[in-house]
Formats: C-alpha cells, structure tokens, sequence
C-alpha cells in the first residue's frame, strides 16, 4: 500500500521524503561511496566522509530547488538507501522519472519497483498526470527490466547526448498510461 502525506511517500518497506544533513552518513555508506552503484550514472564515486558531508549540502540545495525530487529510506532501518524524482516534460500531463537509484546491497529485494509504482501513485493523484516515462541506458539490465516488470511499454531507443559528459548513450524509453494496472482510479 502507498500513503500520499505531505512532504512523505510511504510503501511497505520504503519511506521517500526529502533529505536533512543528518543523512550524509547513510547515503555515504549505502550509495555514494560504491562504483557499482555509479555504473549507468553519471557521477563518480565519493571517496571520503568528507565529500559527502559536502555532498549532502549541494543534494539539500539541488532538493530544495527541484520540488519531485527525493531521497529513499529504509523505513525499518531509517537509513538512506537511495534517491529518485519526477520531472515535467514539454506535454502537459506528461511525467519522466528523473532516476531509481539504490545502493547495491538494496537491490534485487523488489524496493525499485516500489518506489517506480510510488512515483506513479503520486504523479497520478498528486500531479494529475496522465502518463509516465522512463528511460535507462539500454546497457543498463537492470533498470530495463524494471520497467517491464512495472508495465511499461517500450517506446523507442535513441542516442542522448549529455553536455555535462560530452558524449551520447542509447538510451530505451518507456511510457504507461495513468491510472496504471494496479492503481485506483
């Protein structure tokens, strides 16, 4: 079951709510710190305690400044396990996961497909969206598959250029019309 509060998404096992410096620790040690976690990402390990309390800092402002964008917790533990977010695209109605990232001890035990069903509940009932997209580097198995475990549609693959990197990655995208299977309407 997924709960809607204010500032709070709650699943069975996860809670995704925004981050507070205090979590620095947590993300350190589950996320940032493992290059297996950075793999289809785009950023680099982070190698001291240090780092991710700065870290922590420009995620605090980059949360601020992007109202769908959250961190993932485990509820029974507390600890940051990973982040996600949503992300408006030129149509309206028309939402894209903006990442499902876990640290890698958390995954395989079924906590991205809810935190994917999590971001669909809250664009359908919050946002009043009408459909989602989700795309992930065709390199990427892992996110593939979750999208086809989530229902989703395959819809084309392209090369998407990233000014950041300078360089461009296949990417596969994906669409699901909201309500999803499985969702109240």
């Amino acid at each position: 079951m997924i709960r809607i509060e204010p500032g709070r998404i709650e699943t069975d096992y996860l809670v995704i709510r925004k981050a507070v410096l205090d979590d620095w620790p947590s993300m350190y040690e589950n996320v940032w710190r493992h290059e297996e976690t950075a793999r289809y990402l785009f950023w680099q390990p982070t190698a001291t305690a240090r780092e991710a309390e700065e870290r922590m800092k420009r995620t605090l402002v980059f949360q601020q400044e992007h109202s769908w964008a959250w961190t993932v917790f485990d509820k029974a533990t507390g600890e940051a396990i990973g982040h996600t977010g949503i992300g408006s695209t030129a149509e309206d109605g028309v939402f894209q996961e903006q990442g499902v990232v876990l640290g890698v001890k958390f995954t395989g035990k079924g906590y991205g497909r809810e935190i994917v069903q999590a971001l669909l509940e809250y664009t359908y009932r919050v946002l009043h969206g009408r459909r989602f997209l989700y795309s992930c580097r065709v390199d990427n198995l892992p996110s593939n598959k979750l999208a086809a475990a989530c229902g989703f549609s395959w819809l084309e693959q392209k090369d998407v250029f990233f000014e950041k990197y300078g360089r461009s990655f296949p990417e596969n995208f994906y669409g699901i019309d909201l309500p999803a299977p499985g969702m109240q309407a």
